[in-house]
């Protein structure tokens, strides 16, 4: 079990612009295998607010608490150590492209209060390329020895923010790699990336994906989710450690292999068949639903989609993918089961004509859990207009026929709110017989959603 860190320290892991997905963390329930203090959440959820900050419009970043930077940057003065502290906080929230704001904060960098000299950096570095000014003073700091090892993870991460290529900036990134502490290894692998986006970066950062320290894995595959699809060569590190004893790193790891993307899902694929392989399946599942989300969102559903780029995109998802995921709708977990269905509405549209096969299986759990998949696909279904799935919806509508037939009701009623959600036509003769018999079924919900697709 490891040691808390006192609260009133800036957990470094937390200072990630790509920390773990708080509904991963929420879905799964809390860790009970480690002792990470309470602060790691609340600083976690700080890092998800920080995420593109240096990019806001300048409506949105004029103020922080209903206080002006020029307010803010009077209050780092103050007498009240707290005070100067939570004024570097604000002025990192605002993130204002002024000068005199990256001046205050330069000066601040003396503060005698470490942790308010840890913010005032970390701010630096939400400001971005605007604070390049700050570079040389950030570089002395790191030197200075009333500064610790958390104010030299801000510190290297603010420069790697800041990215401004320079000699000196190069040699206390490289000077970092040297040293013995390998969380500030992994931040100053990530600085030196950002820079200089080198493949040497990559390669310092998945070398300490093989390290037994779950803080410095943690740390390593969360700078790795900063790369993208940059960071594909990681994958089979990172699906590796979805066997990880320490769900932090088994949750960081799914999360970074969700942000590298549509390249890691043949691996995840392999390994939720593969009985053996020892990793949570609820992980592997969880970034095989959210890479569906992306594909879905960016090649599915996008307006410049053609029926071409639809059939290679829809291929080896519908071939795969959504088998994989469908096999463990017989799961004797049932949190296993849904988190599956979860998955497979994610596909949207592509997900109905195997949802309306499986939901007729004669294995009770897999048509209950078809069922549930259905449930959840309203929840990622593109608008009716976009045309260039017209052809797919029209196919959609002789499946979903037979299911709003079938003999359960339970399963009739999934057919026919995903026939109403996907706003199908239903003024085919076909169609219109089925409506008409519905009006007199034996479960109210089945004649309620006749009774409103025949008034549309």
């Amino acid at each position: 079990m490891r040691r808390p860190l006192p609260n009133n320290r800036l957990i470094p892991r937390a200072f990630h612009s790509n920390a773990v997905d708080m509904a991963f963390r929420f879905q799964f329930g809390k860790r009970a295998d480690s002792a990470f203090p309470a602060a790691l959440i609340l600083f976690a959820l700080l890092a998800v607010v920080s995420m593109g900050a240096t990019a806001r419009a300048a409506d949105e970043a004029d103020t922080y608490a209903g206080r002006t930077a020029a307010s803010w940057v009077a209050q780092l003065k103050a007498e009240d150590q707290s005070e100067r502290r939570r004024a570097a906080y604000a002025l990192g929230r605002i993130a204002p492209n002024d000068i005199s704001v990256v001046q205050a904060l330069v000066a601040a960098l003396d503060d005698p209060y470490q942790p308010a000299r840890r913010y005032v950096v970390h701010s630096l570095g939400r400001i971005g390329p605007p604070a390049e000014s700050a570079i040389g003073a950030i570089v002395h700091a790191i030197g200075d020895d009333k500064n610790d090892d958390y104010f030299r993870y801000m510190a290297v991460q603010a420069l790697g923010r800041i990215g401004k290529r320079s000699d000196n900036v190069s040699d206390v990134l490289h000077q970092a790699l040297a040293s013995g502490n390998l969380v500030y290894r992994v931040h100053a692998s990530l600085a030196l990336w950002k820079i200089h986006h080198d493949a040497e970066s990559l390669d310092n950062l998945t070398a300490l994906l093989n390290q037994d320290d779950p803080v410095v894995l943690f740390e390593a595959a969360m700078a790795i989710a900063e790369l993208g699809p940059a960071a594909e060569p990681a994958a089979p590190r990172l699906v590796q450690l979805l066997a990880h004893h320490d769900s932090d790193v088994r949750r960081a790891a799914a999360a970074t292999l969700v942000r590298i993307g549509q390249p890691a899902l043949p691996l995840l694929v392999d390994t939720l068949q593969d009985a053996s392989a020892g990793t949570d399946p609820r992980a592997v599942i969880y970034a095989v639903g959210r890479i569906l989300d992306q594909i879905r969102g960016d090649v599915i559903e996008a307006p410049e989609t053609t029926i071409e780029t639809l059939r290679d995109a829809a291929g080896p998802l519908l071939t795969t993918v959504a088998p994989a995921l469908v096999a463990r709708f017989d799961a004797e977990d049932e949190a296993l089961r849904f988190a599956a269905a979860d998955a497979v509405a994610r596909l949207g549209l592509l997900a109905v004509p195997l949802l309306a096969r499986t939901i007729e299986n004669p294995n009770e759990r897999l048509s209950q859990t078809a069922v549930v998949a259905f449930e959840r696909l309203e929840q990622h279904l593109p608008p009716a207009k976009t045309s260039a799935l017209a052809p797919l919806r029209a196919n959609l509508v002789a499946p979903l026929l037979a299911v709003m037939q079938s003999q359960d009701p339970t399963r009739r009623r999934a057919g026919f709110r995903a026939f109403q959600a996907l706003e199908l036509p239903t003024t085919a003769p076909e169609t219109q017989l089925v409506l008409q018999r519905s009006l007199k079924d034996t479960d109210a919900g089945v004649r309620r959603y006749a009774k409103e697709l025949l008034q549309e």
